[in-house]
């Protein structure tokens, strides 16, 4: 979408949309991003950039350290009341525990939203396990044990929600056919690697 298209409509809807895509411009491998990685990403004019940041940085959304924005910490607060993030994780946090000093691994809680798994708790321990995402990253449920793990007791139309979203290969080993996720789907079950709750 074009900046002036973006802009069309109400004014709060104009500012609304660029914070959307400041915001958006940040994820997981870009955490940091100077002006002009914000201005690249978000697709804003660098004026309306400098201009929107710094109204962000105001109100605490965005944080700029070192000349590199990042977000801020009153975003953090804020994540911190989502349902999924508070209920959800308040009710399984001490399951979590116990199957984490059972297991002595990486443990994860996460949640289907759509084709993705939205991770809503991690216990790690003392080895951390970098290649598994954040709390608040978004995971393909298609290539990824925890997504799986939710398919596998999932009813049909989430498995054909994420078939249609693409199954696309983040890694060789990655399963592109809705057959042979399927297949592994229905094996989880008799290996234990999931059960139903």
């Amino acid at each position: 979408m074009s900046p002036t298209g973006r802009d069309s409509g109400s004014a709060a809807d104009g500012a609304l949309d660029r914070v959307a895509a400041l915001l958006n411009a940040f994820d997981a491998t870009h955490r940091e991003l100077g002006l002009a990685e914000l201005v690249r990403r978000s697709g804003l004019p660098r004026s309306t950039v400098h201009r929107t940041a710094s109204r962000m940085i105001q109100l605490g959304w965005l944080d700029k350290p070192d000349g590199r924005y990042r977000i801020g910490n009153r975003l953090f607060e804020l994540s911190g009341l989502v349902p999924v993030r508070h209920e959800l994780r308040e009710a399984v946090l001490p399951f979590l525990q116990d199957l984490y000093a059972a297991a002595r691994t990486t443990v994860q809680l996460g949640v289907l939203d759509g084709a993705q798994v939205l991770v809503v708790e991690k216990i790690t321990g003392h080895r951390p396990m970098p290649m598994l995402d954040q709390v608040g990253g978004m995971i393909p449920a298609h290539c990824s044990g925890l997504g799986r793990a939710i398919l596998a007791w999932s009813d049909e139309e989430a498995f054909e929600t994420v078939v249609a979203a693409g199954l696309n290969r983040r890694t060789p080993r990655t399963i592109t056919s809705p057959t042979a996720l399927r297949r592994e789907l229905a094996a989880i079950p008799d290996r234990g690697v999931g059960v139903r709750p």
